[in-house]
């Protein structure tokens, strides 16, 4: 399954781009289905903040793995900054990397793709996730 969304530059899209991630998992479990949703929504926060641009939200489902990308206008590189425990904000892809089983940005003529790929839950219900 591959679904692609448009998205303006409004904070409320994080919350719509969880939804959907959420609806795309509905069959895992839900610490999978959250962490899903979480890093989609730092990514979509980021480029929300960032680029202040539209920008594109595709999610591809496959039997083990989801991969969620989010590709926008600016071709400026995400950064991922030392941990800061006094900082509320810019922590976005430190949780990324954390969470994901892996991570990444594509350069692309228009400006670049953010993308991390989750592990989906085996049938034994377990989910299996790991850092990148």
């Amino acid at each position: 399954m591959d679904t692609l969304f448009s998205f303006g530059p409004d904070p409320g899209s994080a919350q719509l781009a969880r939804g959907i991630v959420r609806r795309v998992l509905e069959d895992q479990p839900a610490d999978v289905r959250e962490t899903a949703a979480l890093l989609t929504s730092e990514l979509v926060t980021n480029a929300v903040i960032h680029t202040q641009h539209p920008f594109e939200l595709n999610v591809e489902r496959f039997d083990d793995r989801i991969r969620v990308t989010v590709a926008d206008a600016s071709l400026e590189e995400p950064v991922v900054r030392d941990i800061d425990p006094g900082r509320e904000r810019g922590q976005g892809l430190i949780i990324v990397r954390a969470l994901a089983t892996v991570w990444g940005v594509g350069r692309h003529p228009n400006g670049k793709s953010v993308w991390f790929v989750l592990r989906l839950a085996a049938n034994s219900g377990v989910p299996q996730m790991g850092g990148g």
